[in-house]
């Protein structure tokens, strides 16, 4: 009779889950020293999300959890649960948006107002800047059923500023294809 007949059993039949779950708690404990190894060299100021691809947001896929996020983020499970309070972790839904980075302020915009160009350098001081050229077009086309005041107003002119810029047009007789100065 063999030995599996007497109930003798393998060692590495015991041996085998337990080599391999010791081997899973190693790589966990080597990945996690390797990352706070990385976040120390880089001064800890920036994100680790900001480190690796530039995304801000994660969009959760179907079998997602928040700790897998945070494991495919290279985020800490703590980091991601701040940055999106109001994310129930037991009820992720495909599609859903996390916040990877902290919200930065955002600058003050500035309006494209027409002011006087920069001077090149190398133009003498008392050289005279460039002269100011406004947006939009310089004239309009007259348009079948177009009227003057239709015109003014589609063009965000006062009619007396347009009915100045064309002097010899009578707003009575427009005709189809007639150019008129918005400028």
């Amino acid at each position: 009779m063999g030995e599996r007949a007497m109930g003798y059993r393998s060692p590495a039949r015991f041996l085998a889950p337990v080599a391999l779950a010791l081997s899973g708690v190693i790589v966990v404990i080597v990945v996690g020293a390797a990352g706070k190894h990385r976040g120390a060299s880089s001064g800890g100021s920036t994100p680790a999300a900001t480190r690796l691809h530039g995304h801000h947001y994660y969009r959760v896929r179907s079998g997602d959890t928040l700790l897998s996020v945070a494991l495919h983020t290279h985020l800490p499970l703590a980091q991601l649960q701040q940055l999106n309070p109001g994310v129930d972790p037991s009820t992720l839904v495909p599609g859903q948006r996390l916040r990877l980075v902290a919200a930065q302020p955002r600058a003050p915009r500035r309006h494209l107002a027409p002011s006087a160009p920069a001077r090149p350098a190398h133009w003498p001081a008392w050289w005279p800047p460039p002269p100011v050229r406004p947006h939009g077009p310089q004239s309009v086309v007259v348009r079948s059923g177009d009227t003057l005041s239709a015109i003014a107003q589609r063009s965000h002119l006062p009619l007396a500023r347009l009915k100045h810029l064309n002097p010899k047009i009578d707003p009575n007789t427009l005709r189809v294809g007639q150019r008129l100065r918005l400028r």
